[in-house]
């Protein structure tokens, strides 16, 4: 935990120094308008070569953050079930890097609107994630407790009824929680009869 949250602070800080300049830096506020790419670079520039080399690092960085979830991804098909386990994880690996290289080349001039709607949908995934985990340890399986010998055999399984029941609750939480976009409405000009 610690290790991780040592790693992400160092990003969180750059990119709350960024952000903030933005607002008074002409040059950087510029920049922002082309890309967040163009933003690092610009914020980096006042280190001359130094800074460009921060800026191939950074670019390096985001690339070596990929390889764990590309690895996970060949993990998370063959979960699918039985037959997408005969598939080698290579495979599967291989059709997740296509599924993201063509999301990032369709989406590559809508990268920040992108971001955010995928990350407003993660944390709504998270709001579910967390009611499953709860509903499950403190209600269902507070008295009988986990079977860790059972986890892929088909029979012994429940039939789905608690993780359906903890879906639809999470759901419901996401829903009553969820962000909004709102329009602006026209001004009320009264009752006509």
């Amino acid at each position: 935990m610690l290790g991780l949250s040592l790693s992400f602070t160092f990003a969180f800080i750059i990119g709350i120094g960024l952000a903030s300049g933005v607002t008074h830096n002409t040059a950087w506020s510029d920049a922002y308008g082309v890309s967040q790419g163009a933003l690092i670079i610009a914020g980096y520039a006042p280190l001359g070569t130094f800074g460009h080399f921060c800026g191939v690092i950074v670019a390096l960085g985001l690339i070596a953050n990929m390889i764990p979830p590309t690895y996970s991804s060949g993990v998370d098909f063959q979960i699918l079930g039985r037959y997408c386990t005969r598939v080698p994880r290579v495979v599967w690996n291989t059709i997740g890097v296509i599924i993201y290289a063509v999301c990032a080349l369709a989406g590559r001039e809508h990268l920040a609107e992108i971001f955010t709607n995928f990350l407003a949908l993660m944390g709504y995934w998270v709001c579910i994630w967390i009611a499953i985990t709860l509903e499950e340890h403190l209600w269902f399986r507070r008295s009988t407790g986990f079977d860790w010998a059972a986890w892929n055999k088909k029979e012994k399984l429940p039939l789905g009824i608690a993780a359906l029941a903890a879906f639809l609750i999470g759901w419901a939480g996401a829903i009553l929680c969820m962000a909004q976009v709102c329009e602006q409405l026209p001004p009320f000009t009264g009752i006509k009869f």
